[in-house]
């Protein structure tokens, strides 16, 4: 189980960094602003912020196989987000913004997850759980930091990252389906 995991992320972490150090000029991700402007961000930033969430993944107590609770309205932030944890052996629990905050509070409880990475605007749809720190997450206008540390004692999570959960949303009316 476990050990079968670990060399899948290897694998996956091997070849992405083949990828960025073969290209390093060019965009990674590309995003159109609200003001019209197209914010990017090359490859060699990316391999940067993965090697530095690597250095700060011990000092935050994250292990292999943690779950990260991913929430943003930004795509373009997801994205950088989940290639960063991804490369970095955790897994990614992302949820759409539009689902209603009690919603949101549930599905905390119920992937048990280490952390939670958001933007300050969604902020507010889980500020009240208290079980686990909240940082911010990285992004194209945004860097990693934390947000607020856990004031509420947690059951202690094992990391499971064989488990998965998808949960889909109309992109319009943000009901699960």
């Amino acid at each position: 189980g476990m050990k079968k995991i670990s060399e899948g992320y290897e694998v996956y972490r091997r070849k992405l960094y083949e990828s960025l150090n073969r290209n390093p000029s060019m965009p990674f991700i590309m995003c159109m602003m609200n003001n019209r402007r197209i914010s990017r961000m090359r490859f060699s930033k990316l391999s940067l912020l993965i090697e530095e969430f690597a250095r700060e993944k011990e000092r935050y107590g994250f292990r292999d196989g943690d779950r990260i609770f991913l929430l943003t309205s930004s795509i373009a932030d997801a994205h950088i987000t989940f290639e960063i944890l991804s490369a970095n052996h955790i897994t990614v629990v992302s949820a759409d913004p539009g689902i209603p905050a009690p919603e949101l509070l549930r599905m905390l409880e119920d992937t048990e997850v280490a952390a939670i990475f958001t933007d300050r605007k969604c902020l507010r749809l889980i500020d009240s759980y208290k079980k686990v720190p909240i940082f911010q997450l990285y992004g194209l206008k945004s860097n990693f930091a934390l947000l607020r540390e856990a004031s509420e004692a947690s059951e202690s999570h094992e990391p499971t990252p064989e488990s998965i959960a998808i949960i889909f949303s109309s992109g319009t009316t943000a009901r699960m389906k």
